[in-house]
């Protein structure tokens, strides 16, 4: 997996701060938001806390490109009209909230999440998988 991952979801469905805390609190990763969401500018490093430690995802918020056909969406495509690009560097921790925020956004605002490189749809349970198997082997 490469080092982002892309939310599309209907702009009526991003959450507002608490509604995305509740759903980092479901997965039970030991993730808080530590900065403004949703993002106030198209760009922004949004500051979070892994278990007590500083973990930032730099988060892009922009009009949704369509769809890449061919890749199978849960949702009707014509409503995901913003995507949301989550990027990390390469420490565990980073990488962690990242897959976390993914998830929480699939799992909380119906988003559908995409690797890019790849081109390939992941659903909140394999984000949440490799979360916690980072979580308990680098961590």
């Amino acid at each position: 997996m490469g080092r982002q991952l892309h939310a599309y979801l209907a702009p009526t469905a991003l959450p507002d701060a608490a509604a995305l805390q509740r759903a980092l609190d479901a997965l039970q990763l030991g993730l808080e938001l530590r900065g403004a969401w949703p993002p106030a500018g198209p760009t922004a490093e949004l500051p979070l806390s892994l278990y007590g430690q500083d973990a930032c995802v730099q988060v892009d918020l922009q009009a949704a490109p369509h769809w890449p056909e061919g890749v199978p969406c849960e949702v009707d495509v014509a409503t995901l009209e913003l995507m949301l690009a989550l990027r990390w560097s390469g420490g565990p921790r980073e990488h962690l909230a990242a897959l976390a925020l993914a998830a929480a956004l699939a799992e909380g605002a119906q988003a559908q999440v995409l690797e890019p490189e790849c081109r390939l749809a992941v659903g909140p349970s394999a984000l949440q998988t490799v979360a916690r198997e980072i979580r308990d082997e680098q961590l």
